[in-house]
């Protein structure tokens, strides 16, 4: 949620505090569901309606850009509703040399994130690349008794047959724990205590 709504157009809530609960966002004044939204092309959604939720599918470090579609699109635009305009996630590049990162932040809330990156490089004669991310964050909410802990891990791996071919194999696993309430905050509330 965080990540789009600094795009003009769109408007993200986060009851539980930021990137501690789902948001609910708007893209163009249509609400969540009402617009497509996919990760390196490939469109995902909830499985009982077109929605998606931002604090599990696809956490910050997997994304490196996000590219926005404010049109219905054309005929190859893939997904449920695509009037409302797209939303692309882009996967972060891959690297040309290899990296090893690991950082920790901690945050209001009692928030603790920790995350683990390694980028092996071109290998195989700079034909393939391998990247892998795995992050774990834990945190008590600004909502009383909505903690959270979420762990995930990532991998991406490329393969160049040549320049214009190229295969792209990817895997996410988010195991996310919490104790979200199903109610969201009243506009007054939002105007009482932001």
């Amino acid at each position: 949620g965080e990540l789009v709504e600094m795009a003009p157009g769109t408007f993200s809530i986060s009851s539980n505090g930021v990137g501690l609960a789902q948001d609910k966002t708007y893209f163009r004044g249509f609400p969540d569901g009402d617009y497509d939204i996919d990760f390196d092309g490939v469109p995902f959604y909830d499985t009982n309606t077109p929605t998606h939720h931002t604090w599990a599918f696809f956490p910050p470090p997997w994304v490196g850009g996000v590219d926005f579609d404010r049109s219905p699109g054309s005929a190859s635009t893939i997904g449920p509703t695509p009037f409302g305009g797209s939303i692309h996630l882009l996967s972060p590049e891959m690297l040309s040399a290899p990296l090893i990162q690991a950082s920790v932040s901690y945050g209001s809330f009692n928030t603790i994130f920790t995350d683990v990156h390694f980028d092996s490089g071109p290998f195989t004669g700079a034909k393939s690349n391998l990247s892998v991310d795995y992050q774990n964050m834990t945190s008590d909410g600004y909502q009383t008794y909505n903690f959270q802990t979420r762990n995930a891990g990532s991998l991406k791996y490329v393969y160049k047959f040549s320049e214009n071919n190229v295969l792209t194999g990817y895997s996410g696993v988010v195991l996310l724990d919490s104790n979200t309430p199903n109610n969201n905050p009243t506009r007054g509330q939002l105007a009482k205590f932001g």
